[in-house]
């Protein structure tokens, strides 16, 4: 085993050789400088299986001496010496990064020889915890990147389904065929958007359901604005974020009820608000889309609703994000959803 001993202390120096020379089972190689600035050859050389430091050198004090060391000898295993009444000091260069301390006049031959061994082992120790750490890091990273090219193309796939059908729509003479394809294309929008807010995310897994809801309401109103109606949409400016499998479900959910609400709500009507807002409370999820409408027909049940897209937010509501639905007609119409935040991956 190759010892650097950083000491000034010449009666230290050779108490440490007398220690280790006396241990017959062991074999040491010794080299010795009294300074940090004489220690950068042998850090130059290498091959140094272990370092004895003292903190007080002429050329470096305290901790900074090890942070110091530690730029030219970055895992090799460092055993601090300390004063009898500075053993804080030896605590305190464990948390700087030193493998053991030994105090000085409470040193013997079996106590530094095993000090020595402990610190070579747990060094050891260390950088293979290191190199694992640093491969998983390296697998993540990969798997990342994997995941956001697959998001990335399914991205591309979806809208380019929907370009298709935005391109048979605007061909369609049939208002009813230009209805349906509406419908379907904008669901197929609102999928492509959430890949792509995976692809592009720097927090992977989690999508920001505001933003989202944004960006829908920014496509709505491209298609509905040529219906002569005036539409202006508030949102709440609180951020809330979903793990991605429910953040598909209640994007789907929005974009429903915004259809509807673009389509129906403001019949005879030139002008209309929609209001939306979104919170998190104690692992909750509400969200409100309120708008100053027709309102509901006076005989208007959930329940027994036999519209597709109230059964689709039924649905999704209940069985998907395991939450609940409230419809209120009031000086328009007000839709309330409530569902509990799954952690990712349960």
């Amino acid at each position: 085993m190759k010892i650097l001993v950083i000491e000034d202390n010449p009666a230290d120096v050779e108490m440490i050789r007398e220690l280790l020379s006396d241990h017959k089972e062991s074999s040491f190689k010794i080299v010795c400088a009294d300074r940090l600035s004489a220690a950068k050859p042998f850090f130059a050389e290498g091959g140094i299986d272990i370092i004895i430091l003292d903190l007080g050198l002429p050329d470096s004090q305290g901790l900074d001496t090890i942070r110091r060391v530690r730029e030219h000898a970055v895992e090799v295993p460092i055993v601090v010496l300390t004063m009898l009444d500075n053993e804080e000091t030896g605590l305190n260069a464990l948390k700087e990064g030193a493998q053991d301390y030994l105090v000085k006049g409470q040193m013997n031959g079996p106590l530094i020889v095993r000090s020595l061994r402990y610190a070579v082992e747990r060094g050891r120790n260390e950088k293979e915890l290191k190199k694992s750490h640093d491969h998983l890091k390296e697998m993540v990273a990969e798997k990342e990147t994997l995941l956001r090219e697959i998001h990335h193309r399914v991205k591309n796939n979806l809208q380019l389904i929907s370009g298709l059908l935005d391109m048979t729509r605007m061909s369609s003479s049939d208002e009813s065929t230009n209805s349906i394809l509406t419908d379907i294309m904008l669901k197929i929008q609102t999928m492509a958007q959430i890949h792509t807010r995976l692809y592009e995310s720097k927090q992977f897994g989690k999508i920001n359901i505001t933003d989202q809801c944004r960006d829908q309401v920014t496509a709505l109103s491209n298609i509905f604005s040529h219906k002569g109606h005036e539409i202006s949409c508030e949102i709440n400016p609180e951020e809330v974020f979903l793990p991605v499998d429910q953040a598909l479900p209640c994007a789907l959910v929005l974009n429903e009820i915004l259809s509807n609400a673009y389509k129906h709500a403001f019949k005879g009507r030139k002008t209309g608000k929609i209001e939306i807002s979104a919170l998190q409370v104690n692992g909750q999820i509400r969200i409100a889309i309120c708008d100053n409408g027709v309102g509901l027909p006076d005989n208007f049940e959930i329940g027994r609703s036999n519209s597709l897209g109230i059964t689709l937010i039924r649905t999704i509501v209940q069985h998907q994000l395991k939450g609940s639905l409230m419809f209120k007609s009031q000086n328009g119409t007000k839709i309330s959803i409530e569902f509990p935040v799954i952690p990712a991956g349960t």
